[in-house]
């Protein structure tokens, strides 16, 4: 049990804040005229980024919480935690500049609270693997 087991709720967050971003792609980000929006639906390519920012903060908390982690973790919690800033910032950018005439709705605010757990918890993480070793 190296160094990264006790980063392992920080790593969690990553895996639960990722996976949630990308699924909350799939629900309604706008209503445009009484039509409901999905990301997929009302983005042309935000989407896929916000998408791939989810997978990517959720699978290098997998391996930061399940992994063996090595050296390596360090750089592997950087990039999860950049994936999930990109995220948030992207979807705060989206809240703030809709699509033509579409009002947000609750999903995108869920997918903001998504993209926030996994960045806290990619930065608390960076923070504990950063911290030299007690030897």
């Amino acid at each position: 049990m190296g160094e990264g087991r006790s980063n392992t709720g920080p790593a969690l967050a990553m895996v639960v804040g990722g996976a949630a971003l990308a699924l909350l792609t799939f629900m309604t980000w706008y209503d445009n005229a009484g039509i409901d929006l999905t990301a997929w639906d009302a983005l042309r390519r935000t989407d896929v980024v916000i998408f791939a920012a989810g997978l990517i903060a959720g699978a290098a908390g997998a391996w930061l919480a399940f992994g063996d982690v090595g050296p390596e973790g360090r750089w592997v919690s950087l990039i999860g935690a950049g994936a999930a800033v990109v995220g948030a910032l992207i979807v705060i950018l989206r809240i703030a500049s809709p699509p033509g005439e579409a009002d947000p709705q609750i999903g995108i605010f869920l997918a903001l609270a998504a993209a926030i757990i996994a960045a806290i918890g990619g930065l608390l993480t960076v923070r504990a693997l950063s911290r030299p070793s007690p030897t």
